[in-house]
């Protein structure tokens, strides 16, 4: 079989077969190009214009790593590579807000859709990609979807699906390299290769096979899971990205509900068709040349006129238990309806007022490490990294309203909620 080689800043050069260049030519893979990675980070780290075109190639090279050492014959080794240069075919723009626009435009018809449920729509409905996987398309599929593989035994299925999404999975494995990489920080950066090569297969008590790391690699475990936790408290969820990324998506569901951003509803029979010509820029486009709050909103984010952080609290830290709950709690119909009544007691616009909950869950209960032929928790090697979420709760507003804003959010929290907190 002919290979080609493509040079990787992370990895050097990663060699693709004819069906892999294929793919990777293929009109929708090329669109990757132009999504970012993360969205509207770069409005904190001016660097993060790295796209999903090459994160995709990372995962897919990663998986064929991890398959072959986890010992995957060659036929299937290939279909994981393939599921994980395709993972993110499916992506909407805007890193991950747009799949709550996706969500919303699809509520009602008992239809959950994300991008990894338009992915695997692609995989088996597209007629360029299908033609180029023929018969291996709904392997790849199936791998993606976390389904039996046909032909393939359990075990081997359970494997391949865990080595594209879980604990120790190739995406979370690239990305957070990839991001420390062109963000210039380091807290992303852990042993890739110790991790790999520490990887074997566990059953665990229902005779499931499972990805562990042996007991030489609980430590490079802990590094990649504390690796984690600082990319999403430094980077993902840093509080001028979240704002930053919470403004466009309102821009993006004005723009929906004005018409100016169509065609989402799966049942639309040209419902792919028009979803894979939506990327970052003509979206942007199509709300600047609007008119609406859409536009608004937009523009905002385009010049950094962006909403600050009026209030913050750590619920677990500053709350009792009870009361902790009911902030985390919160969905998003209560964030809306306490943003709408703190901007409406102060006479602000109907976007000024954003209030948000985050959660960084360090998911080290599932992370396991093989130790006398039985799968242990990580923690049990390692009890110093707590196995609880992080909670934050941000009231965001105008800078120039900042104190007025405080207040009244601790207002509605008294009031409404009658959670006894200081000023």
């Amino acid at each position: 079989m002919n290979y080609k080689s493509v040079h990787d800043p992370l990895y050097g050069f990663i060699d693709l077969d004819e069906t892999e260049l294929k793919i990777i030519d293929s009109a929708h893979f090329r669109r990757l190009h132009h999504l970012k990675q993360l969205g509207q980070a770069y409005v904190v780290y001016p660097s993060a214009h790295h796209v999903r075109f090459e994160h995709s190639l990372g995962v897919g090279h990663l998986a064929g790593r991890v398959a072959e050492a986890l010992g995957l014959d060659v036929e299937k080794r290939q279909v994981v590579r393939l599921a994980g240069l395709l993972h993110d075919i499916g992506h909407g723009p805007f890193s991950h807000l747009f799949e709550e626009v996706l969500a919303k435009a699809n509520e009602g018809d008992g239809t959950r859709m994300d991008h990894e449920a338009v992915s695997r729509m692609i995989i088996r409905r597209d007629p360029e990609i299908s033609d180029i996987l023929g018969g291996t398309a709904e392997e790849v599929a199936c791998v993606l979807e976390h389904k039996p593989v046909p032909g393939w035994d359990r075990r081997d299925s359970l494997l391949a699906a865990g080595i594209i999404s879980g604990p120790l999975d190739v995406d979370r494995m690239d990305y957070l390299r990839r991001d420390s990489y062109h963000l210039g920080v380091s807290y992303g950066r852990f042993d890739l290769d110790q991790l790999i090569h520490t990887m074997v297969e566990t059953v665990d008590d229902d005779g499931n096979s499972k990805i562990a790391v042996g007991i030489k690699g609980w430590g490079v475990a802990v590094q990649y899971l504390l690796c984690r936790y600082l990319m999403h408290a430094q980077v993902y969820q840093h509080h001028t990205v979240t704002v930053a990324n919470r403004m466009c998506q309102a821009a993006v569901e004005a723009a929906a509900d004005a018409g100016v951003v169509g065609g989402l509803s799966v049942k639309s029979p040209d419902f792919l068709e028009r979803y894979l010509g939506m990327d970052d820029q003509s979206i942007t486009d199509a709300i600047l040349g609007s008119d609406g709050p859409a536009k608004g909103i937009m523009e905002r984010v385009r010049s950094r006129d962006l909403l600050k952080r009026c209030y913050e609290m750590y619920p677990d830290r500053d709350l009792e238990g009870a009361q902790a709950s009911l902030i985390t709690g919160m969905g998003r119909a209560e964030l809306e309806r306490m943003s709408s009544e703190i901007a409406g007691s102060l006479g602000l616009g109907e976007h000024d007022v954003m209030a948000h909950t985050s959660t960084i869950d360090h998911n080290q209960e599932q992370i396991l490490v093989e130790w006398r032929n039985r799968p242990h928790k990580l923690r049990e090697f390692f009890p110093v990294i707590s196995d609880w979420s992080v909670n934050k709760f941000y009231v965001f507003g105008p800078d120039d309203h900042r104190d007025s804003v405080r207040l009244a959010a601790i207002d509605y929290l008294r009031q409404n909620m009658e959670i006894n907190i200081k000023s």
